[in-house]
């Protein structure tokens, strides 16, 4: 992963099935899935557009290696944009997308010490 505090960091995260990669592709206007992060620089600002595979696996490892890169990549890029893909099931947002978002909503405030609501959406 690129290490500069120049860049800000655009990191999409959601569970598998959500299109995750073809938001990165919309963004960067080429393919994501050739590896894990690309570089774009638009208006004279430099990003790293970062794709974390699936929130939910079925494997705890899996789980804790997906956590230590988010940790990874925002100690990497502090000035970080969070997108989260929330998948469609029946035009509704699948329950699993709902669980998922709040439980990475909570670790990321944990863990960036964010204590404003500046970027989270309750969920009732």
């Amino acid at each position: 992963m690129v290490d500069s505090n120049d860049n800000v960091g655009i990191i999409i995260l959601g569970n598998n099935n959500s299109e995750k990669s073809f938001l990165g592709n919309v963004i960067l206007k080429r393919e994501l899935l050739q590896h894990k992060y690309q570089e774009l620089s638009f208006l004279g600002q430099s990003y790293i557009v970062y794709n974390i595979p699936s929130l939910i696996e079925a494997e705890q490892e899996r789980i804790d290696l997906n956590k230590r890169e988010i940790y990874t990549f925002f100690q990497q890029h502090p000035r970080s944009i969070v997108l989260f893909v929330f998948g469609i099931n029946n035009e509704s947002i699948r329950h699993e997308d709902i669980v998922a978002f709040t439980v990475l909503n909570q670790e990321l405030l944990l863990m960036m010490k964010i204590r404003n609501n500046r970027w989270t959406m309750k969920i009732e």
